[in-house]
């Protein structure tokens, strides 16, 4: 019998995977971008807690926090 070929599915799901966090970390960049806009508009108690959580999430995001 001939041998099949099969193709390995571990790079092709790290291509998905760094892909998708390039993207999470993109869209939680923005995130944060479109918070200091508001915050500066509107420096209230509330924008500021919002500005705080999004940073939070995108340092998570990078690996950076704990």
């Amino acid at each position: 019998m001939p041998k099949r070929s099969t193709v390995a599915l571990g790079p092709a799901a790290a291509v998905v995977f760094t892909l998708y966090h390039a993207l999470t970390v993109i869209s939680d960049l923005e995130t944060c971008a479109q918070n200091v806009r508001v915050y500066r508009a509107r420096p209230t108690g509330s924008n500021l807690v919002r500005l705080l959580f999004a940073e939070g999430v995108f340092i998570k995001d990078l690996g950076l926090g704990a």
